[in-house]
């Protein structure tokens, strides 16, 4: 027998003697709290409460089990009632700010936790709990100030040193973060999230080894862990280590997809060969945990999305972290300087890092409002936007690396906007619009999103004309490629490489004698991978040519080398596609059912050349083959994409805004 069943044997025995005793049936509710069992807790605080109305230690107790069980509203209760019976309780205090957290009442329970801290300012609890409550609304200075006082109290408490490493992972500090995690894994080793923190602070490090090793200790510690198992199989395509990556697939379809509860990045979801219906059920999981909490932290009547008077111009406010040397800067900055300024006003909220760079000057430059917000909690941004009275909020960033969608479930603006940056439904109820085009959302697809779709006429995608082409191509040799032959290219990242498709590209450059495929550099384990796994298809590894990142006008200029871009899928090139054709190469791709698997079906069709756009993986490869191994059809091809550059509807950017100015007075008409 274990020492808790002694323990339950001493109580009942106990009992047998004196079975109207409160205090005993308090004892034994802890006992089964400490053994799991819920229901006999709370069975056995009922008694003691029968017994004794007055026992305030029962009735706290109770509220704790309530509150474990989901049931907030019976464990509020609770905990009012003994504050009711002994307003400066500690415990009830600590417990009802725990519950009020948990309904999204951030206010009340902050002022619980501060209450607590008059009263007791040494109390690790209330520090621990009010640093998790200011991490989740983004005031990330003051969360850390409370978990270091927390641990100042009790250095070897895990809890703490995991809650401060969270804290410093969000804020971006990744070293300080990752020695956090580490002391949280010293002092208690079998904690599975804190290696699921320490794997995404390895990921973010480019330690990627590493962190494969620590979602896989996660996983050993918690074989149901799903959002580690998400990561995993993210990191595991990333370096195209593809060994059981089918299983993989099938383990998080089946144990985790859309579940209640698992919590998988709905991001890394788009990468997987999973189908639209799957995404949204991810999606909409992913919502309900991450932002449902805010929907009741909704701080009065300054925010929501009641009436307002009617702005002289409508108020447009885009939200993004990407106002520096990023890909959406680069597609989006005309778009800044030809909104109408008699009809819009247009405001830029930036909460990602100031480079200084000659990107973030002109989009700073063409917006009338740039705020940089990188410093504000969820609320204070949500606030500022509402006091700018911004009519439609566009955010850009979806569920991306470092996305604020928190932002949005406090509802700062009564139009809000998924565009361009996200590449599928958020799932979320605070979104109502999701801009794409009749080919990326076909009529009858809308089911899969949970936005109202809004179609511009052409592509969804923006584009800038003034993206410069560096005058300098670089030679083949410098380049590392050979003299003579064919050259394909894919410049999208590694993640977005699948074994199906790897398949079809060895096939191709079997097809094509001396041809070669130059793919992205991304990471050593990927290029490694790559050219083994060229090897195991019977394909020369030095046919594999990988090229260094490069400042985006030389980038643009080494397109001139390519003969053809083949694409990936399921997700498929977005502005690779747009990179491709503005540089003069023609891209083959391949379109599935998914927002992200169409989007370079789209880019193509709108670039006047819909011939290159399959609906099949032996489409996708008979084309680029019969491309490859007929020279005046390619050329002909290379001819139309050239010519058709500065008229097709791709890149005639006046045109595009007129499209979306046109979509943006539809909403603010039908709100």
């Amino acid at each position: 027998m274990g020492r808790l069943e002694e323990a339950e044997a001493s109580f009942r025995q106990a009992l047998a003697a004196a079975p109207d005793d409160p205090d005993i049936h308090n004892n034994l509710g802890l006992l089964h709290e400490r053994q799991s069992r819920l229901e006999d807790a709370e069975s056995s605080y009922g008694r003691a409460l029968a017994l004794s109305p007055g026992h305030v230690h029962a009735r706290n107790n109770l509220g704790n089990v309530l509150r474990i069980r989901g049931q907030l509203d019976g464990a509020v209760a609770c905990f009012e009632k003994v504050l009711s019976d002994a307003p400066d309780h500690i415990d009830a205090s600590v417990n009802l700010g725990n519950a009020r957290a948990d309904q999204g009442r951030h206010a009340d329970a902050q002022a619980l936790y501060e209450k607590v801290l008059r009263l007791d300012p040494r109390n690790f609890e209330a520090h621990h709990n009010l640093g998790g409550l200011l991490k989740r609304q983004g005031r990330l200075a003051e969360a850390i100030v409370h978990y270091r006082r927390a641990l100042d109290l009790e250095p070897r408490r895990a809890m703490a040193h995991h809650g401060l490493g969270t804290a410093r992972l969000q804020a971006g500090d990744l070293d300080a973060a990752l020695a956090c995690f580490q002391s949280a894994i010293e002092l208690d080793p079998g904690r599975a999230d804190t290696h699921f923190e320490c794997a995404e602070t390895f990921k973010l490090l480019g330690r990627l080894d590493q962190a494969i090793d620590s979602y896989e200790r996660v996983l050993a510690l918690d074989p149901g862990y799903s959002r580690a198992l998400g990561g995993l199989i993210y990191l595991r395509q990333h370096v195209c280590d593809w060994n059981g990556i089918d299983a993989l697939w099938e383990r998080l379809r089946g144990e985790a997809l859309g579940k209640a509860g698992s919590g998988v990045s709905p991001f890394s979801v788009l990468y997987m060969p999973f189908s639209a219906a799957e995404q949204l059920a991810c999606a909409r999981e992913w919502a309900r945990q991450l932002l449902d909490h805010l929907a009741a932290a909704r701080p009065g009547p300054g925010l929501g999305a009641g009436p307002r008077p009617r702005n002289p111009r409508t108020r447009i406010g885009y939200l993004s972290r990407d106002f520096y040397q990023h890909a959406t800067s680069y597609l989006m900055a005309e778009l800044f300087e030809l909104h109408d300024r008699g009809r819009f006003e247009v405001f830029a909220y930036s909460y990602g890092p100031d480079d200084g760079s000659a990107i973030r000057a002109r989009i700073r430059g063409a917006c009338e409002h740039f705020a940089d917000v990188s410093g504000e909690s969820f609320v204070e941004t949500a606030q500022r936007i509402r006091g700018d009275e911004i009519d439609i909020l566009v955010d850009l960033k979806g569920y991306t690396l470092g996305s604020r969608p928190q932002i949005l479930a406090l509802r700062p603006a009564p139009v809000q906007v998924n565009w361009l940056g996200y590449p599928g439904s958020m799932g979320a109820e605070c979104v109502d619009y999701i801009l794409a085009d009749p080919f990326i959302i076909p009529e009858g697809a809308e089911r899969h999103y949970s936005e109202t779709v809004a179609r511009l006429p052409d592509c969804y995608q923006v584009n800038d004309r003034k993206r410069e082409v560096s005058g300098e191509t670089p030679s083949r040799e410098e380049c590392g490629l050979p003299a003579a032959g064919v050259v394909f290219c894919c410049f999208n990242q590694t993640t977005k490489i699948l074994p199906e498709l790897f398949g079809s590209w060895m096939r191709i450059l079997q097809a094509v004698p001396d041809s070669v495929l130059w793919l992205l550099e991304s990471n050593r384990w990927a290029a490694a991978n790559l050219r083994r796994a060229a090897a195991n298809h019977g394909i020369a590894p030095d046919r594999l040519v990988f090229a260094p990142h490069k400042p985006l006008r030389e980038h643009l200029a080494r397109y001139r080398l390519a003969d053809l871009s083949i694409d990936t899928f399921p997700y498929t090139s977005h502005t690779t596609a747009s990179d491709a054709v503005w540089g003069g190469c023609p891209l083959v791709t391949r379109v599935g059912e998914t927002f992200a698997s169409r989007v370079a079906g789209s880019i193509l069709r709108s670039a006047g050349i819909p011939e290159l756009v399959t609906d099949s993986l032996d489409r996708y490869e008979r084309l680029a083959i019969e491309l490859a191994t007929t020279p005046e059809r390619l050329q002909a091809i290379r001819r139309k994409v050239q010519q058709n550059r500065d008229s097709c509807p791709l890149f005639d950017t006046p045109r595009f805004v007129r499209n979306l100015e046109g979509a943006y007075e539809k909403m603010v008409t039908i709100r």
